[in-house]
């Protein structure tokens, strides 16, 4: 019986030794190869582009060899090409999937983002990106020297932080078809001073005019969209630092449902008729 058990222990040990092998090789590597990092998803085969010192014209490769094994490149993580001050463009190769919110947050330099023709889920038109069926705009690179943006029609949502940090634009005009507008979408955006939403917006996400402290005047064109909880003045679309809104005024049309339910406030600050 004594037996029996030291030989029970031995294959307990022995199967939590190989099991601590097993999560070991499966553990993500982080390397660099021609100045891009890259974390590995092993049991995938595949790599995310992470964030690095990142500056001039990169261009991401779609594989990549890593200890004998080549890597499908797949994903640009969250914060990859973040506070990249000397970043100028960024190639983006036909295998990537995912684009994660914030990949390219507080780049000033950054002009525009190359999309290979090959790719299915992203493209980019004139520099700026959009997914594949140019349903959504993903990001307005802060770099490119315009004062003026029309997003094309068709495009029916603005993806979080899109035009985070783009001082240049002093007039966005949003497309008859666009119906939602994400998180903190336009946060930054000191060079507008009014812009219009239109009718079939129904959707607004937290902060989305977050510092944009320019902005004064804001007109509706349809009826009252979902907007972030009253409750939570830090995430109204009008929110500043903490505790504090920007000076803006929501306009809205007559005979638009829901503005009736509205008492002078809305999000913290005014509301008015737009009488033009």
């Amino acid at each position: 019986m004594e037996i029996k058990n030291r030989s029970s222990v031995k294959n307990i040990l022995m199967g939590l030794f190989l099991l601590s092998i097993t999560a070991f090789s499966l553990q993500a590597a982080v390397f660099e190869v021609d100045g891009i990092k890259y974390k590995t998803d092993d049991r995938h085969k595949k790599v995310d582009v992470i964030g690095n010192n990142y500056q001039g014209d990169v261009v991401i490769p779609a594989s990549v060899e890593y200890r004998g094994i080549v890597y499908k490149v797949t994903e640009i993580e969250d914060m990859a090409f973040s506070a990249c001050s000397q970043l100028t463009s960024v190639t983006i190769p036909a295998s990537v999937r995912d684009i994660d919110d914030e990949a390219f947050e507080n780049s000033p330099l950054l002009q525009k983002i190359i999309v290979d023709p090959n790719n299915r889920y992203f493209k980019d038109v004139d520099g700026i990106l959009y997914t594949k069926n140019m349903r959504e705009i993903v990001l307005y690179p802060p770099g490119i020297k315009a004062e003026s943006f029309s997003i094309p029609d068709g495009v029916r949502e603005i993806n979080a932080r899109a035009f985070a940090g783009v001082t240049q634009l002093k007039k966005i005009t949003l497309p008859n078809s666009l119906v939602e507008i994400e998180d903190e979408a336009f946060y930054g955006c000191t060079g507008l001073t009014e812009i219009t939403v239109p009718e079939k917006v129904r959707e607004l996400g937290d902060n989305i005019f977050g510092e944009a402290e320019n902005l004064q005047s804001v007109y509706f064109e349809g009826n009252l969209p979902d907007a972030p909880d009253p409750d939570d003045i830090d995430e109204f679309i009008y929110a500043s630092r903490r505790g504090k809104l920007i000076d803006a005024t929501s306009y809205y049309k007559e005979n638009k449902s829901g503005w009736n339910r509205i008492h002078n406030t809305w999000q913290g600050r005014p509301v008015e008729f737009d009488s033009r």
